[in-house]
């Protein structure tokens, strides 16, 4: 199926396929904001735009579509993997093969000089890149904020409970 003919009914599938919720795909697609949500529902009811999202899902799944780090789905794939990584550094660090968690690309191997002169000994020693694995979750965090993707959450409103006086 072709991209539909209607501009802002194709923006809309390809906001919903990128992972933005149903009212805010209807308003990146240009749509008013008043009544997104009940107008998302029935825009996603339409039979021509149901069939255009599950193709456009079907494209990304075979590879044809190549998602960008825009898109929720793809963010959410690196987080994914590493995690994989970090899960695979922990297993490798509890047998000692360092080889192994140095092929996670997680991992950089360090070496320190300990001791003077004749007595001097070279330690090679391995560790995780945290300031790597730092510098991806704040792209991929500013990324998901200025695509609007992000939400900070609201602090709880705490409830002051009033002492009853006996009278």
């Amino acid at each position: 199926m072709p991209a539909l003919k209607n501009i802002r009914h194709e923006k809309f599938c390809q906001g919903i396929v990128s992972g933005l919720s149903q009212s805010k795909a209807y308003t990146s697609a240009g749509y008013s904001e008043r009544g997104a949500k009940q107008s998302a529902a029935r825009l996603l009811a339409n039979a021509n735009v149901r069939s255009r999202v599950s193709e456009l899902r079907r494209q990304i799944e075979s590879g044809y579509i190549r998602l960008q780090i825009t898109e929720r789905e793809e963010r959410l794939k690196a987080a994914q993997e590493r995690w994989d990584g970090m899960r695979e550094v922990i297993q490798a660090r509890k047998t000692g093969d360092w080889s192994r968690a140095l092929k996670t690309g997680l991992c950089v191997r360090k070496q320190r000089v300990i001791g003077t002169g004749k007595n001097a000994k070279i330690i090679e020693d391995c560790e995780v890149d945290t300031a790597l694995l730092d510098a991806l979750a704040s792209l991929e965090k500013q990324v998901a904020i200025e695509t609007g993707q992000w939400t900070e959450k609201q602090p709880r409103r705490r409830r002051r409970w009033r002492r009853r006086c006996g009278r």
